[in-house]
């Protein structure tokens, strides 16, 4: 199982850089990393990060924007978060993971060092992420809420659903009753630009805070530091449905959809759920952007790297002149033993020359002076 996930890990690993290495003309593209949950059993929520997915590229502000990399194991989620080139994280905990102690220390790193957090479901559960519950995710969720149900009639020919106040319908029509969460806006934000003030959601539960002590009630609490945001709020207890906290690092901590009651069979399911209402799709999608945008730790890497580059370049082009400089020198010495060489060489043929031909043609011309003149006697006859 170990050598599996090591292996895993080495593989998600190499995606992650080898862009980065292999792109010396294309920048790379920031990752969002999408935590999904694991297999358990027959249940695969790659569907769900799929779905996800999906939504967010959908969004023309995030196109070809980030490279989606899903993830469904802790052990691996907790490597790559500390990858440089991550921009962005989004954590969909469902009732399917009841503990993901495992990454709560890479979360806090990485929300510390100015990092950007989605958190859905569980996410804003203190039973399941831990100390992430009152300070990433501040939603200090103690248990779950469930909404009172609402009465529907539904059209046996064509399925519409009329709410009612009362379980009273017409004849052609069923009585149902569907748990219902609704968002009422509570304060004017970036992330609540485009989404209707109050609209509903089929979920049947969410995380809240309750004050077990006596009477169950609902009990507002908030982080000691940092900037707390009640963005949406539940309409019956006005507890928080959507926060947005920004400390060292931003996040935005939605309290429902954690419900995956059924098995999802196919992309349908989360379409059906949550993921097909307008108003949460593009709730959705603007966390994420808003997200996205906010983050300090990918953009002071990059920085980082760029000033790391540009000190590297400097070295090489100094080293470059340097290398140059020595070059040119080195011709110029060249040059300077060549014409040495050439002067040293004249002046060796000219004293050779002199000592060889002229000072012998002196002495020649010398002794030829000094000779007495030659007398008759001296003839030959």
């Amino acid at each position: 199982m170990r050598k599996t996930r090591a292996v895993i890990v080495g593989i998600m690993a190499s995606l992650m850089v080898c862009p980065a290495l292999l792109s010396a003309q294309e920048e790379a593209k920031p990752v969002i990393l999408l935590y999904h949950g694991p297999k358990t059993g027959e249940q695969d929520l790659r569907i769900y990060g799929e779905a996800l997915a999906r939504v967010i590229n959908e969004d023309p502000r995030m196109k070809d924007k980030a490279e989606i990399v899903l993830v469904g194991d802790q052990d691996l989620m907790n490597t790559l978060l500390y990858f440089p080139q991550v921009k962005c994280v989004v954590v969909a905990l469902t009732t399917w993971e009841l503990k993901a102690d495992r990454i709560v220390p890479s979360l806090l790193w990485y929300f510390n060092q100015g990092g950007a957090i989605v958190g859905m479901g569980n996410a804003g559960n203190g039973a399941v992420t831990k100390a992430l519950n009152g300070s990433i995710f501040p939603l200090f969720g103690n248990q779950y809420r469930m909404p009172d149900p609402s009465w529907f009639c539904k059209n046996t020919t064509t399925g519409a659903l009329r709410p009612v106040p009362t379980p009273v319908c017409k004849p052609g029509e069923t009585r149902i009753s569907m748990r219902q969460l609704v968002y009422v806006k509570t304060t004017d934000h970036p992330i609540a630009e485009g989404v209707a003030d109050q609209f509903m959601l089929n979920d049947s539960r969410f995380v809240i805070h309750m004050n077990t002590t006596g009477t169950p009630t609902y009990q507002h609490l908030e982080p000691a530091k940092g900037t707390y945001t009640q963005v949406f709020s539940d309409s019956q207890l006005g507890a928080p449905l959507v926060v947005v906290y920004e400390e060292n690092g931003t996040s935005v901590t939605f309290a429902g959809t954690d419900k995956i009651s059924v098995k999802p069979t196919d992309d349908s399911y989360f379409e059906r759920a949550f993921l097909g209402d307008p108003n949460f799709k593009k709730l959705f999608q603007n966390a994420v952007y808003f997200a996205w945008n906010k983050e300090k730790k990918y953009t002071a890497a990059m920085e980082r790297a760029k000033e790391e580059f540009a000190r590297m370049k400097q070295e090489e082009e100094d080293l470059k002149a340097r290398v140059e400089e020595s070059l040119k020198k080195e011709k110029s010495s060249k040059l300077m033993r060549s014409v040495l060489l050439i002067v040293v060489g004249v002046v060796l043929i000219v004293i050779i020359s002199y000592f060889c031909f002229v000072i012998p043609a002196r002495q020649r011309r010398a002794a030829a002076e000094q000779a007495p003149p030659e007398t008759p006697t001296q003839k030959q006859p």
